[in-house]
């Protein structure tokens, strides 16, 4: 299989190393140019990036995938794209909209990884959210990319037990034992993270090779029971604690659910 990554957050660093230890490295990963970060606001590569420069794997970074004028050199992402062939396009965290003349240069179109349930939790945060919600019902969802926000057909989907018993590789136990669920049971993002990388890569290799010879088809999704989730603000964390009366029941466990989602 031939295939294009695109990626730019640590879950997407997570889904390529799972990827990896199913020997499927993807021939380009497409991510985003360096961004300031820390106190000093100094250019900072993506954790994709690096991933890719530490991997020897051929990357590409757009600051645009429509407007070639804003990239550097003017560098046209469809026709930079275009240059080879692929069966398709894998997508995991990108952060930015993919456009119909990219998502539809593979032969077998381009497939995205969401961490969800589909249609619950459509949009850029779904870890976080749920966790944020105290959702019980959480998992992944391997869909066809389409012009909406999440909105394409569904290949597959696959639920997660809150909290997950300890992930087996191998016959061993997952790297990190507080997969367990930790304090309240509640995981936190990180660790909620790994597990969705694992499951979600594991989905995939079951139904690749059907997709890729019409074996398998995508589904609708029930548009009347969406649920969506924004960008993540510095607000978003702010708890709001009197250590003269610590709370108590409902408001603890929100302020629990914080913590592990902001980790």
């Amino acid at each position: 299989m031939k295939y294009a990554f695109f990626g730019s957050s640590q879950f997407s660093v997570l889904v390529l190393e799972e990827l990896k230890n199913n020997n499927l490295l993807p021939g380009l990963i497409v991510t985003v140019p360096d961004k300031p970060a820390g106190r000093k606001l100094i250019l900072t590569p993506n954790p994709t990036k690096k991933w890719a420069t530490h991997n020897k794997i051929k990357f590409v970074e757009f600051k645009s995938l429509k407007n070639p004028a804003i990239n550097e050199g003017g560098a046209d992402a469809v026709q930079i794209l275009s240059k080879e062939e692929w069966d398709v396009f894998l997508v995991a965290s990108y952060g930015k909209i993919i456009p119909s003349p990219i998502f539809n240069i593979p032969k077998h179109k381009t497939l995205n990884i969401h961490p969800s349930l589909l249609p619950k939790y459509r949009g850029a945060s779904p870890i976080i959210s749920q966790i944020l919600n105290d959702e019980q019902e959480i998992g992944t969802s391997i869909m066809v990319i389409d012009e909406g926000m999440d909105t394409g057909p569904v290949i597959v989907q696959k639920r997660i037990t809150s909290p997950p018993t300890p992930l087996q590789r191998k016959g061993e136990e997952f790297e990190n034992p507080s997969l367990r669920g930790g304090q309240g049971g509640v995981l936190s993002a990180p660790e909620l993270e790994k597990i969705m990388a694992y499951e979600s890569v594991k989905l995939l290799v079951e139904v690749i090779d059907k997709w890729l010879v019409g074996k398998i088809e995508a589904k609708p999704q029930d548009n009347s029971r969406a649920t969506t989730c924004g960008k993540i603000e510095k607000e978003d964390g702010f708890l709001d604690i009197n250590m003269q009366s610590l709370p108590t029941g409902r408001q603890a466990r929100k302020n629990l659910l914080k913590i592990k989602a902001f980790a």
